[in-house]
């Protein structure tokens, strides 16, 4: 997510990486299914990009408070500079200079 002050912009992300519980399972779980004799695995990524910060769609406007309540608190992320984050993505949404963009991956086989 774009974010004007870049201190934060750097530590919200970094601490919202906390809900992942296992980062590199992309990379490493189809190896892992090969493995475990499931044949036919692969992964496609599946991306989620919009310059809206609109509620009524898919974009970064649904998510602000959701990563917002999981990060206070965690890693370098203050309780009182979540509300500042906050604001600023709904500031940087009214006057359209927002960005939010990712990537989520699904890996799928089948029995061996």
């Amino acid at each position: 997510m774009h974010a004007e002050d870049e201190a934060r912009s750097d530590r919200v992300p970094e601490a919202w990486e906390e809900h992942l519980e296992h980062r590199s399972l992309p990379r490493t779980l189809a190896p892992l299914m090969r493995a475990a004799g499931v044949a036919d695995e692969r992964m496609e990524g599946h991306a989620f990009a919009t310059a809206e910060l609109d509620e009524a769609r898919h974009s970064g406007a649904a998510l602000v408070p959701f990563i917002g309540a999981f990060v206070a608190g965690r890693g370098r992320v203050a309780p009182e500079e979540v509300a500042a984050w906050e604001a600023e993505q709904r500031a940087l949404g009214a006057r359209g200079a927002c960005s939010f963009a990712c990537t989520q991956c699904c890996v799928t086989g089948r029995a061996a």
